[in-house]
């Protein structure tokens, strides 16, 4: 039937009139009625190619001489959980609970247990969507998801190799910016010189905005192998693309933009130790040249900064920070507290703050945190806090977390929760838990802290569960505030209480 409305269209219905070929069943029955229907040719023609695709694409049958086989899965030996197990697994796939489902994952591997044969295809489903679970959801899941894979496209990450070149042309060539920065990121990680090449020849029809995005994937194990082709990088037209490239090769110590940046900086900024304290000398250069226009720097002014000072802040910011123990044997904390007292404070403090960002160096991140900081300067404390490594980020939180400012809890759950963490530990549970219970009490009403009790949930450690469950204000007049995310709470914690039960 497609074949005779293709030659229909083709010659056109005021030429000639094509008949259809016969046809049987249920769409003969349609066709008749049409040929009934008071209606043109062309109105009729364009029902029958409706009809036509529907019932080709619905009634498609396979060849009767290309049988599917498909082999029998593997048997999974493990021991199978309890009904209520598998029930409170099958609540965290159908909940907005990625880490819950993880976190039964990891415990039923550890003792022993295999997941619910019915659970298999949401948990796929699950790493597809979110590819940070992959890994572990790959090696825990067993046999059966293994066989269950090659049923769908979408689940083709659990035996596809991504660096085949036909992944690559598929994704490189076609995904959007988002899907080529994660196939990137991905590369990066299993083949990082083939990664190189595909930047290195892959880039120049995209727009500058794609650039940076995807150049921003050399974050993922970024090395001195990448220098070459970052280096290459810095002429490009784009000074975004530049200034990521400069800020990615600032973390390779021993690059030579490194060193180029140190020379800079050591022609501006003088630090000498006087008999009491540290003193600071700076004189900015009075313009870019070429060669620093190359690097991502320009003179011209940023925010509340005037030319000169933004060509000090870049020069600053694009320093790797080890750059001052070498030159003067002096903590971050020293530093700062000269420079403060320098009509350069706020470019200086705000090149330390995204050298530390960047370079995610723990004692600067630390130091800049507790600084004192000059009046015109505002640093994002949250990005600080981000860019602290899971163990600072605890040690922080337990010396700092109080009732009376909860947008510190806040940056630790949203941190913790980008880091994919399973649970906090025993300390910094308690502490948050301290913390929360302490603040619902002092405050009739906070968003924030409304948002922090039902978040938290997930990333208490095992061990507190039960104590998480005890000790709230319920008599207080402002409980009603916070009832609706405590019940959530109460609810996501019992569950988390009975999977270790069931999982014995």
């Amino acid at each position: 039937m497609i074949d005779s409305l293709a030659r229909q269209l083709f010659v056109g219905t005021q030429r000639e009139t094509v008949p259809v070929e016969s046809v049987s069943g249920r769409m003969a029955e349609i066709v008749e009625r049409l040929g009934r229907m008071d209606i043109g040719p062309e109105e009729r023609i364009l029902h029958l190619c409706s009809l036509g695709g529907a019932f080709e694409a619905a009634g498609w049958l396979p060849q009767a001489d290309t049988p599917v086989t498909v082999a029998p899965c593997v048997e999974d030996d493990r021991k199978k959980c309890s009904e209520r197990a598998a029930a409170i697994l099958r609540e965290a796939l159908a909940r907005p609970w990625p880490t819950l489902a993880a976190e039964w994952m990891e415990r039923a591997s550890e003792k022993g247990f295999k997941p619910p044969c019915r659970t298999i295809p949401a948990l796929l489903d699950l790493a597809t969507r979110l590819p940070s679970y992959r890994e572990l959801i790959a090696e825990r899941i067993g046999p059966r998801g293994l066989w269950m894979s090659q049923f769908s496209q979408a689940w083709r990450w659990m035996t596809a190799d991504e660096t085949e070149e036909s992944v690559e042309s598929e994704v490189w060539e076609t995904g959007s910016p988002a899907e080529r920065r994660d196939f990137l990121t991905g590369l990066r990680r299993k083949a990082p010189e083939k990664a190189r090449e595909l930047v290195k020849d892959g880039l120049k029809t995209d727009t500058a905005a794609v650039r940076a995005k995807l150049i921003g994937a050399f974050d993922e194990g970024l090395g001195i192998e990448d220098e070459e082709t970052l280096e290459s990088m810095l002429d490009d037209r784009s000074v975004e693309v530049r200034r990521i490239v400069a800020s990615l090769l600032s973390r390779i110590p021993d690059s030579q933009m490194s060193q180029r940046m140190g020379q800079r900086l050591a022609g501006c900024v003088c630090l000498k130790k006087s008999l009491l304290n540290w003193k600071c000398g700076i004189e900015p250069p009075e313009k870019a040249d070429k060669a620093m226009k190359r690097d991502g720097i320009l003179d011209k002014p940023v925010a509340d900064l005037g030319a000169r000072a933004a060509i000090l802040m870049r020069i600053v910011s694009f320093t790797p920070l080890a750059w001052w123990k070498s030159v003067c044997d002096c903590d971050p904390e020293n530093i700062l507290s000269a420079v403060r007292k320098t009509d350069w404070a706020q470019a200086m403090f705000t090149g330390f703050f995204e050298a530390a960002v960047n370079q995610k160096d723990p004692a600067w991140l630390k130091a800049l945190l507790k600084a004192k900081k000059p009046t015109k300067v505002h640093l994002n404390q949250d990005e600080l806090i981000r860019a602290l490594s899971p163990a600072d980020l605890e040690a922080w939180a337990i010396s700092s977390l109080a009732p009376q400012d909860t947008s510190g809890l806040r940056n630790l759950i949203d941190s913790s929760n980008r880091e994919n963490r399973r649970y906090w530990s025993e300390q910094l549970s308690r502490k948050a838990l301290e913390t929360v219970k302490a603040a619902v009490e002092r405050l009739s009403s906070d968003w924030y802290l409304k948002d922090c009790i039902n978040d938290m949930a997930l990333l208490i450690h095992p061990g507190l569960l039960e104590e998480a469950l005890r000790g709230w204000p319920e008599n207080r007049s402002n409980w009603e505030y916070y009832a609706d995310k405590a019940s959530a709470f109460f609810e996501i914690v019992g569950l988390r209480k009975e999977l270790y039960r069931e999982l014995a």
